[in-house]
């Protein structure tokens, strides 16, 4: 028997808790007239989803001022259950040097091979959307299934 996963809607209070846990996330940004999805590294800090990228990426020169979407989730290895959560908003690049500073001291992993170089941009959660996906046990049994199984079997 093949079961459909139960989805469910994150309370707008919920999808920060999972932001929060940080790690690798995908930014959607518009490049040359073109959908691009990346992954990249990211934190959750004051109401904010903060990027950190090489400074001469595409992707810095994408997201500042531009409608961008940030999405990341967790699934249980094994198909359990798992989240995902959606930002929209406008990109801004962060150039205050005591937000920066503040930024530094985040757990967010430079992928670059010039971190001093990097620059920090940040997606507001100006519309944010999450989902809980889980699915029944993977043991259900089929009774009725069974039960003609058997009667065909005599």
């Amino acid at each position: 028997m093949i079961t459909s996963p139960v989805i469910e809607m994150l309370s707008i209070d919920a999808c920060p808790a999972h932001l929060a846990q940080g790690g690798v996330g995908r930014v959607a940004v518009t490049c040359n007239a073109l959908p691009v999805i990346q992954p990249v590294p990211f934190a959750f800090h004051d109401e904010h989803v903060v990027i950190r990228a090489p400074k001469r990426s595409s992707l810095c020169r994408a997201v500042e001022g531009s409608v961008v979407a940030f999405n990341v989730d967790h699934f249980e290895e094994g198909g359990g259950q798992g989240w995902s959560v959606l930002v929209q908003g406008v990109g801004e690049d962060v150039n205050d040097p005591d937000l920066l500073t503040s930024l530094l001291a985040l757990p967010l992993a430079s992928w670059s091979d010039k971190p001093e170089t990097d620059c920090f941009m940040r997606v507001p959660l100006t519309k944010m959307t999450g989902t809980q996906i889980r699915w029944p046990s993977r043991h259900t049994v089929d009774v009725a299934r069974l039960r003609a199984r058997a009667v065909h079997a005599r």
